[in-house]
């Protein structure tokens, strides 16, 4: 995950070869407006590479049904309005967006944005294909005197949601 101008500053072409030459498997830009994606996606198509689009709560249907039909890899689905963070959120519509993109292309759907305890997780998995947590663990090993073994405490804490 990273802003767009990291991209253009690194160059867009140089960028998505040297991620593929270090097995990046997708990539999230943010900062990327969907209807501003399509030179991006034509050299990162190339390479092999996903650009993961966000979708808000807030989308409207036309613009879902062109975000889904031109979705490589995954679509990730925020969970609730404003920035990414841990906090908590509400589902109430999450699993009818969910059946609304998979009608429109069966893609895998995965959630974030609040997603910091195995309750979430669990929530979220029943519903969707995924959730993604990074900022909790963003924060959990910046606060570790061993970030690897935090990491694999804080995943298997996590994980406790979807067994």
């Amino acid at each position: 995950m990273g802003s767009i101008n990291l991209v253009t500053s690194f160059g867009v072409e140089s960028f998505f070869e040297e991620a593929q030459k270090s097995k990046v498997s997708g990539i999230v830009i943010p900062d990327l407006l969907f209807e501003e994606m399509a030179p991006y996606k034509v050299i990162a198509r190339k390479n092999n590479i996903p650009i993961v689009s966000l979708m808000s709560p807030l989308c409207d249907q036309k613009r879902c049904e062109k975000m889904v039909e031109d979705c490589d890899g995954f679509l990730y689905l925020m969970a609730r309005l404003g920035v990414t963070g841990e906090s908590d959120f509400d589902l109430p519509n999450l699993s009818k967006w969910i059946k609304n993109i998979k009608n429109i292309k069966e893609i895998p759907v995965l959630v974030g944005f609040g997603i910091s305890h195995p309750d979430h997780v669990k929530t979220v998995c029943g519903v969707a294909d995924g959730a993604i947590v990074g900022s909790y663990l963003v924060r959990a090993i910046a606060n570790a005197t061993d970030p690897i073994e935090t990491l694999k405490k804080e995943l298997k804490f996590l994980q406790k949601g979807v067994h």
